[in-house]
């Protein structure tokens, strides 16, 4: 089992590792996993081809979410915001 707080921090090594900023600006709820959210760059500006990091709660594995993809979508729309961790 894999905790929020523990999700979270591998999250925001993964984007750090990929050329994001070393941090996560935001997360959302799913019944069996967590997406966080992370950014290239302070300025503003729009950022294409930013995608989210997939957490399973069960065994912590993570990966690349695609909420473009048919069942991405309805995961994405289904997903619910919530705080980060502190």
């Amino acid at each position: 089992m894999c905790t929020y707080k523990q999700a979270c921090d591998k999250a925001q090594k993964m984007f750090a590792e990929n050329g994001y900023l070393n941090k996560v600006i935001g997360a959302c709820d799913l019944p069996d996993k967590w997406l966080f959210f992370g950014k290239f760059r302070e300025d503003g500006t729009i950022e294409f081809g930013n995608r989210p990091i997939s957490v399973d709660k069960e065994t912590g594995v993570l990966s690349w979410f695609n909420p473009f993809s048919g069942e991405g979508i309805k995961e994405y729309d289904a997903a619910v915001p919530i705080e980060l961790p502190s």
